[in-house]
């Protein structure tokens, strides 16, 4: 949630993709470029978060902690995306990055990404607004007209004809109807 905090700032605590409702508030720091934030981070709530996720381990692989990786180092490679926390960046340019929970579909394993890209993280909040987590995605890099490299999420071929097949379905019964 935002804050208002002293010296125009506001102050940004940890969102999650779970908390529905603070998704439009996230989505409008994004897309306003409103990062004049400052980040309020509850080190306590977090290792609580820590801990509920260690309780609700469904398996022994659940239980174990995966270190953190940059989401760019799995290009092209699709990722089944379960959820996300935005949290409070230390760097001076980001007020904010994700830590995504995902599974490499290429390998069955449970990945912990992190992303800083403002593309992703908006495409991020969007899937879980409209109720889509989990959703396979890939992680996808285009250069822009000014020599700029920019990140996006993309769906997989799979699950573009699997989308293609519904609509071709649906056509289907509404002719049959």
């Amino acid at each position: 949630m935002i804050a208002e905090m002293a010296d125009d700032k506001q102050a940004l605590v940890t969102y999650r993709s779970q908390d529905v409702e603070a998704l439009d508030e996230l989505a409008s720091i994004i897309l306003t470029g409103d990062l004049n934030v400052e980040a309020i981070d509850d080190p306590e709530a977090y290792s609580r978060q820590i801990l509920a996720e260690i309780w609700a381990a469904e398996n022994v692989e659940d239980l174990e902690r995966k270190p953190a990786e940059g989401w760019r180092d799995y290009l092209g490679v699709p990722m089944e995306i379960q959820s996300f926390v935005a949290r409070p960046s230390d760097f001076e340019n980001n007020a904010l990055f994700f830590v995504v929970r995902a599974i490499d579909m290429s390998d069955g394993e449970q990945k912990v990404l992190t992303t800083g890209s403002l593309n992703v993280c908006l495409q991020l909040c969007k899937l879980a607004k409209l109720g889509e987590l989990p959703a396979t995605r890939v992680l996808a890099e285009d250069d822009t007209k000014s020599g700029n490299k920019v990140l996006f999420l993309s769906m997989t071929e799979q699950e573009i004809e699997r989308r293609k097949a519904e609509r071709v379905a649906a056509r289907q019964e509404d002719a049959e109807s």
